[in-house]
């Protein structure tokens, strides 16, 4: 038995328009879970009044625990090598964005950590001049 899913990734920063149009549009799909990511700690409120209409749907929400380039030291552009990460600072906006989904009661049914990483991390971490398939 599975579950279906909707995958709506950016929906809060999509213009208003656009953002009611979906919110009403997955009203009318029949799944499960909803699962879209966290950015900027400035979104979280936003985010989270998302959530909870997703939640009045009957809609179980599954978080992407997004890694941004501000939980780098720099702020380096993709790439990003996950090996420098600065884990202090992922868990710093991991933390307050959960801090405020609790406060709004958004329940939280899974959690993703980060977001495709194979493809947007990890090749961060490959050197390109290497050969792709050992001699």
């Amino acid at each position: 038995m599975f579950a279906l899913g909707i995958n709506r990734a950016n929906l809060m920063w999509a213009p208003l328009a656009v953002r009611e149009q979906a919110i009403g549009a997955l009203a009318q799909i029949p799944g499960e879970w909803f699962r879209d990511g966290m950015r900027q700690i400035e979104t979280a409120e936003l985010n989270a009044i998302y959530s909870l209409e997703m939640q009045r749907q009957g809609k179980r929400r599954c978080l992407v625990l997004s890694i941004m380039p501000e939980d780098f030291d720099g702020g380096q552009v993709s790439p990003l090598p996950l090996s420098q990460i600065n884990l202090d600072l992922w868990e710093t906006r991991c933390r307050a964005h959960l801090e405020v989904f609790e406060d709004l009661g958004v329940n939280i049914a899974m959690a993703e950590a980060g977001n495709e990483l194979d493809y947007w991390l990890f090749n961060g971490d490959i050197d390109k001049t290497a050969p792709s398939v050992p001699d």
